[in-house]
This record gives C-alpha cells, structure tokens and sequence, in this order.
C-alpha cells in the first residue's frame, strides 16, 4: 500500500512485483488442471487458496494505480480493493488451517463440523473491513485522494497468525499419522508468512506480504506436484512408480548394510464381483477402504504403494518375520472390524509376505514374484 509521498518509480517497482507475482499464480493454476483430482478435497484447498491469491493480487495492484487519484472511478476502484484487501487478509491462513486439518486426519476425513469454527474469525475480519468503509476502523481516505490506516489496522494482521499457531498445532499434535517430506512442506509454510508478514507490520508501505504468501503457496505446491508423480490419487497411497523406487533403493541398502525388511502383496478378494454388482464407482470406495485399513495397521516408517488395480504392496524397514506376523494379524483383525452390511458386501484380503532374503531374491522383480506366488497360496486356502 501507498502513503504520500511515494514516488511514480517506486509504484511501479512495486506493480513489477506484483505482476510477477500474479504470473508465478497463473502457471500453479496451469498446473493444476487435473480432471482426476478435482474431486479430491485437498486439491480443492488449495486451488481455492490460489484464487484468493489471485484476487489479493489483482486488488493491491489496483489499490496501488488508484491511490491518490482523485476522479470518481478511480476512488471507487481504490475503495473497493482496499475493502478486498483487508476482507481476505485472513482467508490464507484460514484455508491452510483447514488443509492441514484434512490432510492430517485418519483417512482423509473432513472435518465438516470444525469449518463454522474457521470460518467464524474470517466472517468478523470481512464484517469489520466492509464497516470500515463508513467508520475508518481499519482504513481510511484522506481529501487527497490516499489511503490512511486505521487505529485497529493491526486486528486483521493478527487474525492470520492465530490460524496459523492453530494449524501448527494440530500439525505438531498428528505428526505420526504424516510422512516426514509431507510433514516438512506442511511446517514450512508459514515460515514466509510469518517472518515477511512480521516485516510488513513494521513497513505498512511496502510490498511484502503477498509476495511472502506467494512463495509459501509455492512450498504447497511443490509438495502437491510430488504427490502427483509419488501417490495413487484414488487411495492416497504411494504409486508403482514410487514403489519400483523405493524396492529398489531398500534391496540395495539392505545389500550394503546388512539391514533387513520384509513385504508383502495383498490382493482384495472378490473384488471383480464388487465391481460387476455394485459398480466401479462403489469399487473405487473398496479400493479406498482397503488401503485405510492396512493403512491403520501399519508402523509409520512403512511404505505402502497400490501395485495394479486391487493389489497392494507394502515395505516395511527393519522388519522380521515375527513382526512380519504380527502386522498381517493387525491387518486382518482390522477387516475383520470392517462391516459394511449398508452396501451388501465384506470386504478382505490375501497376504503373501515375507522377509527379504538376498539369496534367493535376485531384484525387486524376483521378490514381488515370490510374494506374488505366496499370496495365491493365500488364496486358495480360502476357496
């Protein structure tokens, strides 16, 4: 934002900034054009974060031309960007709350009855920006054309940092249901926000905060694009090509160092069935099932992929057959536990696993192989 006196140079470095801003904005938005995840809710905190972004950025670049103007469009551009600004001030970090509180719970579940609860500050921010207009709270316009800060401009600065501590809280509180490089990107965002937010607070007439959540947006977005190419985007869990990585990188450390792992191969039973009664869309939400379940049973370092179609494999570090034993028992208890007598069906699984053994397990390959082989051994004792 502008105060008298600054120079037509320094709006113009300042609108440079901006508009590069809004380009960096405009290629995550062409980015993200996946019809496969715009149903994910995920995907659409964040999509709904970059807008806000994007309307933030239009209104400030707007604020900054407009200022001091004194034709009648001009101060009613300037009225109604500045009103933009201080309205959506909070809804940043609100949205990034929100994401970290669906992406961090059990199965991606959606905390629709916590929504009022980060709504409800947001509201107050966007009710006291639109009062402003007529009692100067927040801001005002000088006989010149400019505009002057309020006596309560700070309330709406403040606001950001609460939600903020809120979803680092709840971070910090479920880092054991998180992987660490999910982890690390979501405890990374504030950190622009909250250092160059500080920075602006001290230098109201300089262009630092949207800059700062630009760049935190740019921390999310690296993570989501490493999801795209790491994760299955139905089930959430990790892809074959990240399987194919990380088998291989486990079989050569395990060489190296001496350390052991196990895996298994899980296949859904009667999963065909599922779909040819039910649909494939009620097959899909096996397919979700399945992977929240095994899921559930599994110790945080463990890795679990959907190698093709209904199959799965899981990796697990550092794991004995007597552990080995005691998961898949955890794995069946759980399908056990899962009754879905709503939808006609039950479902489980067939498990082979074993532990990795170098002598007869040539490559990832020949290992998948073999704990292909002891799942359809699996198989038909159940037939």
């Amino acid at each position: 934002m502008l105060i008298l006196g600054v120079s037509p140079v320094e709006t113009k470095l300042k609108i440079s900034l901006l508009f590069f801003c809004s380009q960096v904005a405009v290629l995550m938005v062409a980015g993200l054009q996946s019809k496969k995840e715009r149903k994910r809710s995920d995907y659409r905190l964040f999509v709904a974060t970059l807008w806000i972004i994007c309307v933030e950025l239009i209104a400030d670049t707007i604020a900054l031309i407009a200022d001091g103007s004194g034709t009648r469009f001009w101060q009613a551009a300037l009225r109604n960007s500045v009103f933009l600004l201080y309205a959506a001030s909070p809804l940043v970090a609100m949205m990034y709350a929100i994401y970290v509180d669906y992406t961090t719970r059990v199965g991606g579940r959606r905390p629709r009855k916590r929504i009022a609860l980060y709504l409800l500050p947001s509201a107050a921010i966007i009710c006291l920006s639109f009062a402003s207009l007529f009692t100067g709270w927040f801001f005002s316009f000088d006989g010149s054309g400019h505009q002057v800060s309020g006596r309560f401009m700070y309330v709406p600065m403040i606001v950001p940092f609460g939600y903020l501590i809120c979803a680092i809280a709840v971070l910090i509180k479920r880092r054991k249901t998180v992987n660490s490089r999910d982890f690390a990107s979501l405890v990374s965002f504030p950190v622009p926000i909250v250092f160059l937010g500080t920075l602006q607070s001290v230098m109201p007439d300089y262009v630092i905060l949207l800059p700062a959540q630009v760049l935190s947006l740019l921390i999310l977005y690296s993570n989501i694009q490493e999801r795209r190419l790491s994760y299955d985007y139905l089930t959430g869990v990790y892809n074959r090509r990240k399987l194919d990585e990380c088998l291989e990188a486990m079989i050569e450390e395990s060489r190296v160092s001496g350390k052991g792992f196990a895996a298994f191969l899980g296949d859904v039973d009667h999963f065909k069935g599922i779909n040819d009664t039910y649909g494939h869309t009620e097959g899909d939400r096996a397919l979700v099932a399945v992977a929240r379940t095994i899921t559930k049973s599994l110790r945080r370092d463990d890795f679990l992929a959907r190698y093709a179609g209904d199959e799965f494999v899981a990796i697990l570090p550092n794991c004995d057959e007597a552990e080995l034993r005691e998961i898949l028992d955890r794995i069946a208890e759980g399908f056990s536990e899962h009754a879905t007598p709503e939808v006609g069906y039950s479902l489980s699984i067939s498990i082979g696993g074993s532990a990795f053994d170098p002598a007869v397990d040539r490559d990832s390959e020949s290992l998948v192989k073999r704990l292909d082989a002891l799942m359809y051994a699996e198989k038909r004792k159940k037939a």
